[in-house]
């Protein structure tokens, strides 16, 4: 698994927050 800083960390999570999955293949796309 590759390291994630924590920048990135929270992008992602903003990322979710503004656009939430519609489904388990975006998730384990896009999962931090």
């Amino acid at each position: 698994m590759p390291r994630r800083s924590q920048k990135e960390r929270s992008l992602c999570f903003s990322w979710h927050q503004n656009r939430p999955q519609t489904g388990p293949s975006r998730a384990r796309l896009h999962s931090f």
